[in-house]
């Protein structure tokens, strides 16, 4: 058979030939031959390829479109691997930099323990250059902190100086329990007889395995213009008995029903007639010397509406397990969080007064509730650089037992009181840090004897 090519032109020139002879119907036969319809077969044919390849072309065009997208998708997938991945080298950073602190907290432990009771003894002379123990720590967010750190990694020495026992806030117990060495706190500059009357109250329920160690703890001061108060809610474990054996040194007290700890401290100072107040639960301790300090500051200093200071924290068997040096007082951190250690807190009654007293309603933020309104009564606060008391941490305590409950959502209720919707954990976080990084400066100055 011949070609298609060959085909079509005798085709189409016998065509032609039998078109100008004026042959119609031969013309007409020539058209209805074999050779004709193979060849209209064929072009159908051929017609048909071309719109494969047409079909075929946009497949092929859909195709590199998708895998275009495919690309993308890929590289997107990507991008949040490697920063999923530089998260974790962060991690790992930060992870190899607790475990080099904890080596050299374990090598320092090693050398204290090496010391002879001679040296031993002489570092307990000053309880600020006691042997730090907690090496776990990290400093704060910032940019200022994120410098520190970069140095602190570069000299390791200087880690193990600044970054062991600062305060922390919301953390309790920073080390092994100590031996608890109170705070060489300044003897009064004015004389007894000019110092002001301070009334305290000690609301008491069923802690009878505290109560006579903190009732020692302001009695045993021996203050001349004391005036103390405690009110146990109706103890069932003995506490009436510890409380009878110093009632010739309270000038009032009672074991009765009451609505709280909030209702018995508000009918405590209810009672009260000093110039200046303050209330101590009946498991924490005051430091020795720190009434006559207290009342000869307020004497010295009568622009001054309420102080506060350092707290140590110690356990069950009254051994120190944290300190916190507390930075100078921050009106815009209070709004936040309460960083002020309620058991170190005095004021003065013309405050108390003028903002209204407790509130019973609270059971467990009522010490912050009453801050916060003295800084909006125009309260002068001042933080004093000494250890005043110290905060006991045990399994009893109503802290423990209530902050989940009736904590949460009271500190949740004074936030939205204060702040509102300006409110944020970033926010406090940051404040957080910044009172922290504070606060390690100072625990740094006062090893050396400097006081700020």
């Amino acid at each position: 058979m011949s070609s298609l090519k060959d085909i079509a032109t005798s085709y189409y020139l016998d065509m032609v030939a039998r078109r100008l002879s004026g042959d119609d119907d031969a013309a007409d036969a020539a058209a209805r031959s074999e050779d004709a319809v193979s060849m209209h077969e064929e072009m159908k044919r051929l017609l048909a390829l071309a719109h494969d390849r047409e079909t075929l072309v946009l497949r092929l065009k859909e195709a590199d479109q998708s895998r275009e997208e495919l690309h993308l998708k890929m590289k997107e997938r990507w991008r949040i691997k490697q920063v999923e991945a530089d998260k974790l080298r962060r991690q790992l950073k930060t992870l190899r930099s607790l475990l080099r602190d904890r080596r050299h907290m374990i090598r320092d432990l090693l050398g204290k323990q090496a010391l002879s009771g001679k040296s031993l003894a002489k570092l307990y002379e000053n309880p600020h250059m006691l042997p730090p123990v907690e090496a776990s720590l990290g400093p704060p967010g910032g940019w200022r902190d994120g410098l520190v750190r970069r140095i602190l990694r570069r000299f390791d020495f200087l880690h193990g100086l600044l970054w062991k026992g600062w305060m922390r806030l919301g953390v309790l117990k920073q080390f092994e329990a100590r031996p608890l060495m109170p705070d060489r706190i300044p003897i009064p500059r004015l004389g007894l007889e000019k110092l002001p009357r301070i009334s305290l109250v000690t609301p008491s329920y069923n802690q009878a395995a505290y109560l006579d160690e903190t009732m020692r703890s302001i009695l045993d001061q021996s203050y001349p213009h004391l005036e103390y108060i405690v009110m146990d809610g109706g103890s069932t474990d003995g506490s009436a008995d510890i409380i009878r054996r110093h009632e010739g040194r309270l000038a009032h007290w009672q074991s009765a029903k009451d609505g709280g700890q909030a209702d018995a401290v508000r009918q405590g100072l209810a009672r009260a007639t000093g110039e200046i107040m303050g209330w101590l639960n009946s498991d924490d301790i005051l430091m020795p010397g720190s009434l006559a300090f207290v009342a000869d500051f307020f004497a010295r200093n009568p622009e001054v509406d309420a102080v506060y200071g350092n707290r140590i924290i110690i356990n069950e068997r009254s051994h120190e397990v944290g300190r916190w040096v507390l930075p100078r007082h921050d009106a815009e951190l209070l709004l936040w969080a309460d960083f002020i250690p309620q058991e170190t807190c005095f004021w003065r009654r013309s405050l108390y007064e003028k903002a209204g007293g407790i509130d019973p309603s609270f059971q467990f933020a009522l010490d912050w509730d009453l801050l916060l309104r003295f800084q909006k009564a125009g309260a002068r606060m001042v933080r004093l650089p000494y250890f005043l008391g110290a905060f006991r941490i045990h399994t009893e305590q109503k802290n423990a037992v209530t902050i989940r409950t009736d904590g949460y959502r009271e500190m949740e209720l004074l936030r939205d009181r204060e702040l509102g919707s300006e409110f944020n954990r970033g926010g406090l976080a940051r404040r957080v840090n910044q009172a922290q990084f504070k606060a390690m400066i100072l625990t740094w100055l006062m090893r050396f004897g400097i006081r700020l």
